[in-house]
């Protein structure tokens, strides 16, 4: 299984933008804190299930580094193709605050995929 990961800020408010653009998601409830709460809930589930299988855990921004590219193109043993990640997509950024649980798991999926998101 290969898990690619962002900052669950970052996809709290990507969440938001497409409830607001797709019309078939704006009558969902859904904010900033309950977006945090499915990250939050998805990723914990992945962890309990990691020990089922192989898996590769990747951080959004390895995704842009021959480095990651070449761990993913490893796991799968298969090519990749280095020119489908695209970092003009990248429209979120947020330095909203999370709960405590949610930063910790966030850290902890990190951790596993060896990225540093301090720099």
């Amino acid at each position: 299984f290969l898990c690619v990961f962002r900052h669950p800020a970052e996809t709290a408010d990507s969440v938001l933008r497409e409830c607001r653009r797709a019309s078939y998601l704006k009558t969902l409830a859904m904010d900033f804190d309950r977006a945090v709460d499915v990250w939050t809930l998805m990723y914990r589930r992945v962890l309990v299930e990691r020990s089922r299988g192989s898996w590769l855990f990747v951080h959004y921004e390895q995704i842009f580094t021959e480095g990651g590219l070449d761990r993913i193109a490893g796991f799968v043993e298969a090519d990749v193709d280095r020119d489908f990640p695209e970092r003009a997509l990248r429209r979120s950024q947020s330095d909203r605050q999370l709960p405590g649980r949610t930063l910790n798991l966030y850290e902890e999926l990190c951790r596993i995929a060896g990225f540093n998101p301090s720099g």
